[in-house]
């Protein structure tokens, strides 16, 4: 949506910022390491790219307990201190890929929440600075039906990159994913009898 500053809003979705994070994982892991991403990486990348908003949004739009869906969990001073904990305790457990994803994941999720609105202001950015600074009030936090129009064009031509990249990646966790949806399933079978 064009605003009277010129802000386009680009709201972007759970699997667009698990794209995104997959598309910086693999990046990093190619200039870093020379090799794709691991799928033993991935769960920790979709926790770290969700983890923002899956505190954030439900404090703040259920309980009040925040001041904005994006507060707490987007602020870098609680965001840092949590990347060095999480990524330090699997680092010391011999996990560096997955203390590589669930950073990366993490980063990633602030970045395109700051990127995307393309032309941000400063004030739209000040959640990264949460408590210093209040955190933005937005007239609603529920996208309008032209933002989800403006964000679908963004995020599908991106998705179908992604697509092709983790394939050109050689899939990776897609094998832990049809295990676990084979004992999903298993489970399910001895459940129902």
């Amino acid at each position: 949506m064009f605003t009277a500053i010129g802000v386009v809003r680009v709201d972007v979705f759970p699997l667009g910022h698990i794209g995104v994070g997959y598309l910086f994982l693999s990046f990093v892991e190619r200039g870093w390491r020379h090799h794709p991403p691991q799928g033993v990486a991935l769960p920790w990348l979709i926790a770290g790219t969700l983890l923002p908003d899956l505190i954030d949004k439900p404090l703040a739009w259920a309980g009040g307990l925040l001041p904005s869906g994006r507060s707490l969990a987007h602020s870098l001073l609680f965001a840092i201190p949590l990347i060095v904990v999480i990524s330090g305790w699997l680092w010391q457990h011999r996990k560096s890929a997955e203390g590589i994803g669930f950073s990366v994941g993490y980063g990633s999720h602030l970045l395109t929440d700051v990127v995307l609105p393309l032309g941000t202001p400063f004030d739209r950015m000040r959640f990264l600075l949460w408590p210093l600074y209040p955190a933005p009030v937005y007239e609603s936090e529920i996208p309008t039906t032209l933002e989800l129009t403006e964000s679908l064009l963004l995020e599908v031509p991106l998705g179908f990159f992604i697509v092709g990249l983790w394939v050109v990646d050689g899939r990776p966790g897609s094998k832990a994913v049809h295990r676990l949806g084979s004992q999903v399933k298993d489970w399910v079978r001895s459940r129902l009898g």
